[in-house]
């Protein structure tokens, strides 16, 4: 058989202009007839030049049509570059705890506080901390600890939760983890749990700074330093309260500390406590306790009115009184510390703290007493900083030694400690001696089923 017969006995062959042209469907297929080879070869000679020419214009030549591969990178255009790695941040990284009754403005502290950030924001219910995340500007949510530590490098935990159980256990959780810890009084429902913060604090080599606003006030601490040329040998030390509706066992917890805590900075530890509690117009008992603060927050509590009186080891008498049948005060708690040659009063309130001195002065119709703000100032040496700044810039001092103080943790575990002796006197109706035996919550609910609603209502947190 002859090359020709060969070639025009086989099935004819499809020929495209080009590879790609093929693939993308630009030119179809066409069928040929056989054509002998020397036919075949003249031919490609003919298209070789063709092939071969200079390329015209471009702006005159029909490119190929892409292919859908090459379609779809030419409409998505370039690869997006990636964004440069965010610059190491060196300065103080916060998290903030908090739950339903939170503090609020102990969240916001740190908001535009130079030298800090904060990274995360925790709640074990998701809604209230996105809540959260929108009030202080956290980075990042959490709904629990443990991730949070995890994930985060933080140095400083702030503890802004209303509730004292959930307090405690974020406290507990901060510590261990290596974070310094803010946070409100009291540090914990009883003191076992406050004794094993301590511990734990003392482990780890942490801080764990309790909000005690007259400890970290200059105009305090400078009147400790000079108490003695101002008002003589301290005698008596007078704490007063909420006064009205929102008096007795839950301003114990919140103001109270504050002026137990100030008892102790002036005259040393208590050696007994006797106390008188007036529920529903009769003596309580240990057992007929009520849910306290908002939704309960601040655990059992008992007492409408409530008077104690303290023997320090110093000889100083000390008192405490709470008592919602006398008016409301509206110029905030306060300390009155008599002394030998005068006296000095001291109010405080979440915006601020004021001193002044009472000198006795004569007076026609008999002996009066003369109120002078102290120290007298300036007005443009006036303190202008809130109770709570103050603190957190001797958190921030603080937390930079190797080897934190104690001392502050101490205090708010022996003015809580105070408080429960009250609590204990006062149901027992018998005198409690320091150091208490019970380290638990003297006051227990009678039947969980037979709890008293808690009420919606409860002093501002200082």
């Amino acid at each position: 058989m002859s090359d020709s017969e060969i070639d025009s006995s086989k099935e004819d062959q499809p020929l495209y202009a080009s590879a790609g042209m093929a693939a993308s469907g630009l030119f179809k297929p066409v069928r040929r007839m056989a054509t002998s080879r020397s036919e075949a070869a003249s031919e490609e000679e003919e298209e070789k030049p063709a092939k071969s020419e200079p390329a015209q214009n471009s702006s005159s030549i029909q490119a190929d049509e892409p292919s859908s591969d090459e379609s779809l990178e030419q409409s998505s255009g370039p690869a997006p570059e990636e964004p440069a790695p965010e610059p190491e941040y060196n300065g103080i990284r916060v998290a903030i705890f908090t739950d339903a009754t939170a503090d609020s403005e102990l969240e916001k502290v740190f908001q535009r506080l130079e030298g800090t950030r904060i990274d995360a924001v925790q709640a074990e219910d998701e809604e209230l901390a996105n809540q959260a995340q929108v009030r202080s500007g956290a980075r990042k949510l959490y709904t629990d600890s443990e991730t949070l530590f995890k994930n985060e490098n933080i140095r400083v935990s702030i503890v802004s939760c209303g509730a004292i159980a959930t307090r405690e256990k974020a406290l507990m959780e901060a510590v261990t983890n290596g974070s310094h810890v803010l946070a409100a009084l009291p540090i914990a429902s009883n003191l076992k749990v406050s004794g094993k913060l301590l511990a734990k604090m003392r482990t780890a080599k942490k801080c764990i700074l309790p909000i005690l606003p007259l400890r970290h006030h200059p105009d305090v601490q400078a009147f400790r330093e000079r108490y003695k040329s101002l008002v003589g040998e301290i005698i008596e030390i007078a704490i007063e309260g909420e006064q009205g509706p929102r008096a007795g066992g839950e301003d114990l917890l919140i103001h109270g500390l504050h002026g137990l805590d100030l008892i102790r900075w002036f005259g040393g530890d208590p050696e007994y406590c006797d106390a008188q509690i007036i529920e529903k117009g009769a003596p309580p008992l240990s057992d007929e306790a009520r849910l306290g603060g908002i939704e309960g927050n601040l655990g059992p509590v008992v007492g409408e009115c409530i008077r104690a009186q303290f023997v320090l080891g110093s000889g100083i008498m000390a008192s405490f009184s709470s008592d919602h049948r006398l008016p409301v005060n509206a110029t905030g708690p306060s300390a009155l510390i008599t002394g030998t040659k005068a006296k000095m009063l001291i109010r405080w309130s979440k915006d601020e703290v004021k001193l002044f001195l009472l000198r006795p002065a004569e007076a026609v119709d008999g002996f009066l007493e003369k109120a002078i703000p102290w120290p007298p100032r300036k007005e443009n040496n006036e303190i202008n900083e809130r109770p709570l700044s103050l603190i957190v810039d001797d958190f921030l001092n603080m937390i930079e030694q190797d080897e934190p103080a104690n001392l502050p943790t101490e205090n708010a575990t022996k003015a809580l400690e105070m408080a429960h002796s009250i609590w204990q006197a006062g149901t027992s109706t018998k005198r409690a001696f320091f150091p208490l035996a019970n380290p638990l919550h003297p006051l227990h609910l009678a039947k969980e089923e037979e709890q008293i609603e808690p009420s919606n209502e409860a002093p501002e947190p200082t």
